[in-house]
């Protein structure tokens, strides 16, 4: 009989199975110039078919909603979960990247998985991870492969009635399009990973296309002309049925246009008699729903706002809220990159109450940061001419939330990057804290 593994224990396996995890991106020999190009991806894409099949195929026994775009797709998946959920089933979650710890990646039933469930799934991964590397081709899965196949292995485990999947990045030969949905999701087609997707929006149109499914309903909030069509030529070869959902603009938020994007979802699934879908119930749930790092208010005096906007359409959504909610107080800004980001693109979207601008470079494993002389030059272009650099996000942070108690009314935003709110997050929800709760938020 299998031992019962104690709290303690689940943790100490916890921390040796992120820590293999991690060396993925070693041993998997990461880069950039070699793994983004599109015969790489595409052999990427057969490597986790062959992972999975080593697996069972575990992904074949769920219902699935599978949710793409460029942005706004964490939080459309966070606000169909709730709306399942609150309409009686049980139901998984998978996001990613996560904010502080692998754990937060996988849900079910409103809580994270279990630590110790998360070691016995990511080991078995690991095992069939061995044995492709040994009988196939294909050489070791990637980091990303591992951690979606791992959240895979623990929906099967969790037996849920359905399980909502966000793309990672693109969609077409993404690790998660091994799925066959009940509904597909793109939300929007923007700029970022241009250089991994393009070079054209076009093409970055065609990967997210990619995960249209045949005779599978699909709810679009792509409304340029050029881009709908990539998806509508998509959409008829497979004879799925397209909704687009008009995205606000304006006086509306991003908020507005995640949440039209979920309920549109659901009048999908419930004239479908067999999902047993209560609407109304669905849409009270949507309007309740948080994300963590998703404008996270962690502090009220002085007022601390976390926002994980990492291109320009999302600073610029961030932005509009930002002066919408409070457009009298001055902001003070804490402000990290990945390298690779549309700098240029993002400064220029910043408010302009931005006060004081703190630069830092986000920690995170295996990824470059953003030039913090590349930002200062682009914020003194915009306007901002009151800034400085602080290597540890968390020095960063204290000196801003400083700034801002000397101002009048003033507020701190930390933005630029999912890997800097979580570098801040950390210290209001830490690891140990999500391992013990279970929770995030």
């Amino acid at each position: 009989m299998e031992n019962q593994l104690t709290v303690s224990d689940n943790n100490k396996q916890y921390q040796r199975a992120k820590k293999l995890l991690f060396s993925f991106l070693q041993r998997s020999n990461w880069r950039p110039q070699i793994t983004e190009t599109l015969p790489a991806m595409r052999f990427g894409f057969v490597r986790m078919k062959a992972l999975m099949k080593i697996l069972g195929n575990p992904q074949n026994e769920t219902k699935f909603v599978h949710v793409g775009g460029t942005s706004g797709k964490g939080s459309v998946a966070h606000m169909i979960y709730d709306g399942l959920r609150a309409s009686g089933h049980s139901t998984a979650l998978y996001t990613n990247p996560f904010i502080t710890t692998p754990l937060e990646e996988v849900a079910a039933n409103g809580q994270l998985v279990d630590p110790g469930d998360y070691v016995k799934a990511f080991n078995k991964v690991v095992e069939a991870a061995e044995t492709l590397y040994e009988e196939s081709p294909y050489g070791l899965p990637t980091y990303l492969e591992v951690k979606a196949a791992t959240a895979f292995v623990l929906i099967q485990k969790a037996a849920v009635d359905w399980a909502v999947i966000e793309v990672g990045s693109g969609g077409r030969f993404d690790k998660t399009n091994i799925i066959k949905p009940e509904v597909s999701v793109v939300t929007n087609v923007s700029n970022d990973h241009l250089q991994r997707l393009g070079p054209e929006l076009s093409d970055v149109a065609w990967h997210q296309a990619g995960i249209i499914k045949p005779d599978t309903p699909v709810v679009c909030g792509v409304e340029a002309p050029e881009l709908k069509a990539v998806l509508e030529t998509e959409a008829e070869k497979k004879d799925a049925q397209m909704s687009f959902v008009s995205t606000s603009s304006g006086e509306g938020s991003y908020y507005d246009t995640n949440r039209d994007t979920a309920k549109a979802v659901f009048k999908i699934l419930s004239n479908e008699s067999a999902a047993n879908i209560n609407v109304e119930s669905a849409a009270r749930a949507i309007e309740k729903t948080c994300i963590p790092g998703r404008f996270e208010i962690v502090l009220d005096d002085p007022l601390v706002i976390l926002d994980a906007a990492h291109n320009p359409p999302k600073i610029e959504a961030l932005s509009r809220t930002v002066t919408k909610l409070y457009p009298d107080k001055p902001i003070i800004l804490v402000f990290g990159l990945i390298k690779r980001k549309d700098v240029r693109g993002m400064v220029s979207e910043l408010p302009s109450q931005v006060d004081e601008v703190f630069i830092t470079s986000p920690i995170v494993e295996g990824l470059k940061t953003a030039s913090p002389k590349e930002i200062n030059r682009e914020l003194i272009k915009n306007g901002f001419s009151k800034s400085s650099f602080h290597l540890e996000p968390q020095v960063a942070f204290e000196k801003a939330k400083v700034r801002a108690e000397k101002l009048d009314d003033a507020l701190v935003l930390a933005t630029g990057s999912l890997f800097l709110v979580g570098n801040i997050r950390e210290q209001y929800w830490p690891e140990a804290k999500i391992l013990r709760m279970r929770k995030n938020s």
